[in-house]
């Protein structure tokens, strides 16, 4: 058989495949009908979950039914170090900064694995790669990371790198880096615009207290908070703004923290964590920050509380709540923009905390 006869039976076959496929779809029962789509949003527990949960946060439910009816005092303000304390505040009628967005960046974008391969280039490659890294000129770095839980349930990256004269932001997400100059007065413009900070528009609701692991720092800090946080849900009280927003899959959880070049990028010198959910703004935890000359440190968290309602038989809106451990992280009402200020003042600390 010539060769190219043998092609041309080949090409039929291929073909014969493909109408005879495309029979079968057209005269399937269903044919025309709309494949079944996954509803996007939160799924609910199965029952059995549902019971586990109830069962393990039973302690936490009950006094966040309490604290829903308990009106915040002097005492909620008392059991966390708060930004006001590290960094103080914004005169009550000053704005917000303005807002930056990744519209605002230019279109550098590289592939993640490109992206590590440079770093790895930046690190052992000639003096010519390692000039153009921002390890090479950078003397601070501000790391927000950030769980939206609407647009993706995996923390992601905002890093910005930089010195008094320069700055430049990194936008991190699974697939892809994009990288841009900015200027160094803009830093937390963009932080503003990634983190979605803006006026309070909701009620303080009752919660006071949220367990270590939803809220992690470290290497990947927030790397189970989707999970916890959906999973507390499952016991907020029902017609709370913040359990509601919960189970509605609404919030934005929030870490910040500044490091130094010359701790070798892994000390950090101030942190803070927030959560953002139905129209307001919490503090979760200590804020960490290095103090001006002849202040002392502020603490993390440790020994938070003074539970003196922690028996049964204890008045007040924390009695019964005997589960409360010493690394549990306190939540308290923050105004954002006092957040933002915090922002900026980590970033204009002196490259040496001691000067």
């Amino acid at each position: 058989m010539p060769e190219w006869l043998g092609t041309l039976v080949m090409v039929l076959l291929i073909i014969a495949c493909f109408f005879a496929y495309g029979a079968h779809v057209l005269t399937r029962p269903d044919a025309g009908k709309r494949p079944d789509v996954r509803p996007r949003g939160i799924e609910p527990p199965d029952e059995a979950r549902t019971a586990a949960l109830q069962e393990r946060y039973s302690m936490l439910a009950q006094a966040w039914r309490r604290w829903q009816e308990t009106p915040r005092g002097p005492r909620d303000r008392d059991r966390l170090v708060t930004v006001e304390d590290v960094w103080g505040g914004p005169d009550p009628g000053e704005s917000f900064p303005p807002r930056y967005t990744a519209s605002h960046l230019g279109k550098v974008t590289l592939e993640r694995r490109r992206y590590l391969s440079l770093e790895e280039e930046m690190t052992n490659g000639p003096e010519a790669v390692w000039a153009a890294s921002p390890r090479a000129w950078a003397s601070r770095r501000l790391d927000v990371w950030a769980v939206h839980s609407r647009g993706w349930r995996r923390p992601r990256l905002m890093r910005v790198w930089f010195n008094d004269e320069r700055a430049l932001v990194e936008l991190h997400t699974n697939r892809s880096v994009k990288v841009d100059e900015i200027l160094p007065s803009e830093i937390v413009g963009f932080v503003r615009g990634y983190t979605r900070l803006g006026p309070r528009t909701g009620v303080v609701d009752g919660l006071r207290w949220l367990p270590e692991k939803v809220m992690l720092m470290g290497q990947r800090p927030l790397t189970r908070t989707f999970r916890e946080l959906m999973d507390l849900s499952v016991v907020s009280p029902v017609g709370s703004p913040l359990g509601d927003a919960l189970r509605a899959g609404d919030f934005h959880a929030l870490t910040f923290s500044c490091s130094r070049e010359s701790a070798g990028w892994d000390s950090v010198d101030s942190e803070l964590r927030v959560l953002d959910v139905a129209g307001m703004t919490y503090q979760v935890g200590n804020a960490l920050g290095v103090p001006t000359v002849g202040e002392p440190a502020a603490p993390r968290d440790e020994a938070v509380a003074d539970f003196s309602g922690s028996d049964s038989s204890a008045e007040g809106p924390d009695a019964g709540f005997d589960r409360i451990e010493p690394t549990d992280l306190a939540v308290v009402p923050v105004d954002p923009k006092a957040v933002l200020w915090a922002v900026a003042k980590m970033i204009e600390l002196p490259d040496d905390p001691r000067a």
